[in-house]
């Protein structure tokens, strides 16, 4: 699923290849017979051409010096590397450089930590050989790519993360922030008022209070968000 614009993915600008120049594209896997799937699949596209292999994250990065390829097909697990915080370090140093992430994970965490880095394309090694051409052809575009089977996924997760930032960046008082973990767990007003020893004009106050910064309409419009971005240990931490 090739997505234009960036209402839900943190990416840099990309910058479009012309249409008559050659996309230099650096394959690093730990896996030889992969390597050599890529690179036999993307010499039988005019397009593509492969400048270099690595099977290590330090050859990848020696690679990547010396050749400046304008795209890197990656797996963030190979030899020598740690995953994100590696893919986190190469985004870094090489700002300009397109990332095709090639991997076997589909852990929740793992997936929004390594789309929230910025890379270009996320696809899994089970995709099919079209599905490969279709994400380098986006990238080379400057486009983002998902895996049709995790873009949905993706973005509920990223929609989940968005609002539990927001949720982070609101000044709550301490007892709003006790009130709205009552809400989230689904007290009525009567209950609060008990447990916190307080009226309920203040607990509607809080409450009013409480939709006012967080930007909800109605306490279930509170309760939905509580529940969509986990923030229900957020609050519980809070309280």
């Amino acid at each position: 699923m090739i997505f234009e614009d960036d209402n839900f993915y943190p990416l840099r600008e990309g910058t479009q290849s012309s249409c008559g120049a050659a996309v230099d594209v650096l394959v690093a896997d730990v896996d030889p017979v992969v390597r050599l799937g890529v690179t036999t699949l993307l010499a039988s596209q005019m397009k593509f051409n492969v400048v270099g292999e690595a099977a290590s994250y330090t050859e990848a990065l020696r690679r990547i010096d010396e050749l400046q390829p304008d795209v890197v097909l990656l797996d963030p697990e190979m030899k020598d590397a740690c995953g994100v915080e590696e893919l986190r370090r190469l985004r870094e140093s090489y700002p300009d450089i397109r990332v095709i992430v090639f991997t076997t994970h589909r852990n929740d965490g793992y997936m929004l930590d390594v789309v929230k880095i910025g890379v270009e394309a996320y696809l899994l090694k089970e995709s099919s050989t079209e599905l490969l051409i279709e994400a380098f052809r986006a990238v080379a575009k400057g486009n983002s790519f998902m895996d049709p089977q995790l873009a949905s996924k993706i973005i509920e997760l990223l929609r989940g993360y968005q609002v539990s930032s927001s949720l982070n960046n609101t000044h709550l008082t301490t007892r709003e922030n006790t009130v709205l973990g009552c809400l989230a767990l689904g007290e009525c007003n009567k209950k609060i008022a008990k447990d916190l020893m307080i009226s309920e004009n203040t607990v509607k106050h809080h409450i009013s209070a409480i939709l006012k910064k967080l930007g909800a309409k109605n306490r279930t419009e509170v309760v939905k968000l509580a529940a969509h971005g986990g923030l229900v240990s957020i609050v519980n931490s809070t309280s």
